[in-house]
């Protein structure tokens, strides 16, 4: 884990704290957008028209990628930097230019065609190139070579952000599917190197597991059979993906098998932080075996990479605006109904005379366990801090 570098913060002087830190906006925002943005899909597929820019289908898998789980990966890293290198991240001006850059098209690709849509993909782009260039000023500034992975993993997928919006833009959208699909591998990297540092760390100050000491080597090679299956699949080749996926799946597996998770159960902080995680390596499993791969992609996005954010940005939210690190009756039941709607939209796509009823049954636990985290953190993330300094 890094080194944590306290801030001397000024003690706040607005009522309203939403741009005091780049967790605020961009887990909240992001949670309200995912909220609602899968029900037009959703109604889509139920014969409801819904004409966004481009594509219903590309708008669908785009945004829940570049435009939720992006976004909270952004507010996390920008957050975190400020403790790992003890630089200022961006407040106020600078952080609203960033998270208006990234809402401008979350606002105007569904539903308005009035806006060119190269300007929405400037703006979308400009959003990740602007926060992967903060994160590398801020890691490079205090020397801290090994956290630059994370503005290189931030800027890879914005690349890919970009290259989603050019096949779109040339009618290729089994290259843009491609191009998604690669992009939750990346995704996936992303949380295998954050899970590796947090859930174990969260997991021994809050429980009676002692941390191990993990060889470099597994996590490198964790690594590389991730990106691995991310190239296997934006290539399309079925044999070597199920390769690298079940290789994925059993040093994934291995890694969080030694987090604690046996220890985590009477804690919701940490039992849904290894629940989600677990959706990765099972996901991985799932591709190996030949899976319909949408079964095993939304495993991943909702079971994984979903339950993984709401878990994060409960943890996060009440640490970093100086609360008790407890959470409200209700979020349990938020964790537990993601993992469920990941489970019911893995198995639509084995159980076709099924599929609408299970996609229902999916989205309206998505939605109860969004609302839940909007309901009880949205008032936490627009108030300061509890003990009046800024941040």
């Amino acid at each position: 884990m890094a080194t944590l570098i306290p801030l001397a913060e000024p003690r706040s002087t607005h009522s309203l704290a939403l741009f005091e830190l780049a967790f605020r906006p961009f887990f909240l925002l992001g949670a309200v957008f995912a909220l609602f943005a899968v029900l037009p899909w959703v109604l889509n597929l139920h014969g409801m028209a819904f004409t966004p820019h481009i594509n219903a289908m590309w708008w669908h898998g785009h945004e829940m990628i570049f435009g939720f789980a992006l976004a909270i990966i952004m507010g996390f890293l920008l957050t975190a930097a400020q403790n790992w290198t003890g630089v200022p991240s961006p407040r106020d001006v600078p952080l609203m230019v960033l998270v208006g850059l990234w809402l401008l098209p979350r606002l105007f690709l569904p539903f308005a065609h009035s806006l060119p849509i190269g300007m929405l993909m400037a703006s979308d782009v400009l959003a990740g190139a602007g926060v992967a260039l903060v994160l590398a000023r801020m890691v490079l500034k205090a020397k801290q070579w090994r956290n630059l992975p994370f503005p290189l993993m931030v800027g890879m997928l914005t690349v890919l952000n970009g290259l989603s919006y050019w096949a779109a833009l040339h009618d290729n959208i089994l290259g843009a599917m491609r191009i998604h699909d690669a992009a939750l591998l990346w995704v996936a990297l992303v949380m295998n190197m954050l899970g590796g540092r947090v859930i174990p760390f969260f997991t021994e100050r809050a429980s009676s597991y002692t941390r191990q000491t993990e060889p470099k080597w597994l996590l490198a090679a964790s690594n590389f059979a991730l990106i691995l299956t991310s190239v296997t699949m934006l290539f399309d080749n079925d044999m070597a993906l199920r390769f690298s996926a079940a290789t994925s799946a059993l040093i994934v597996f291995y890694r969080w098998n030694h987090w604690g998770w046996r220890a985590s159960f009477r804690n919701p902080l940490l039992w849904s932080l290894h629940l989600s995680f677990a959706c990765l390596p099972l996901a991985c499993a799932l591709l190996a075996m030949g899976y319909p791969r949408s079964g095993a992609l939304h495993l991943f996005t909702i079971g994984a990479m979903t339950g993984l954010i709401v878990s994060m940005m409960s943890r996060v939210s009440l640490g970093h605006t100086g609360r008790e690190l407890k959470v409200a009756r209700p979020l349990p039941w938020a964790y537990g109904l993601l993992f469920i709607a990941g489970l019911a939209r893995a198995l639509a796509a084995s159980w076709p005379q099924a599929y609408l009823p299970l996609l229902d049954f999916a989205l309206t636990c998505w939605m109860l366990a969004l609302g839940i985290f909007v309901c009880y953190y949205a008032g936490i993330l627009l108030r300061p801090r509890v003990d009046g300094r800024r941040g």
